[in-house]
């Protein structure tokens, strides 16, 4: 390191409403090196195959693609490409504030919303909330964002 500092973005206030997805143990796990895989500049994209997941978790493939598909499922991921999954821009490592927020725009156009009150399974679930599992309302108003060092 030269001793200069490599700031990024992240949205704070979308990790405080994870725990809403009730991922599981092993989703979870996942998320969280997909998250740290991610590279500025990538938009959310990381290039990670199921073998190297499983490896870094010490867990079976199989256990890797369920935890992919619960992960889909609650929109926090998406496959772009064999080997390839991008994760949802708020919850996406950013250069600066105005890249962020055009990433979050772009998915709500393209509709890709966050469904954490709907079972990973399809499942019809109430949610917490009683809203009947509609998606979490993402962007609109959007969230403070902070920068993180």
């Amino acid at each position: 390191m030269d001793g200069t500092s490599t700031g990024f973005f992240v949205n704070q206030e979308a990790f405080g409403h994870l725990p809403e997805a009730k991922l599981t143990r092993t989703a979870r796990d996942v998320f969280d090196i997909l998250f740290s895989r991610q590279v500025i500049g990538q938009a959310g994209k990381v290039s990670i195959k199921q073998e190297e997941l499983a490896k870094a978790l010490r867990i079976g493939q199989p256990k890797v693609s369920k935890a992919e598909a619960e992960l889909r499922a609650k929109g926090i991921v998406r496959n772009r490409s064999r080997g390839r999954i991008e994760v949802h821009p708020l919850f996406g490592v950013f250069e600066n504030q105005a890249e962020m927020k055009s990433a979050a725009l772009q998915a709500l156009e393209e509709g890709w919303d966050l469904r954490f009150h709907e079972p990973a399974d399809g499942g019809q679930d109430d949610g917490p909330d009683g809203d009947g599992g509609q998606p979490l309302a993402v962007v609109y108003p959007m969230p403070v964002l902070r920068k993180a060092s």
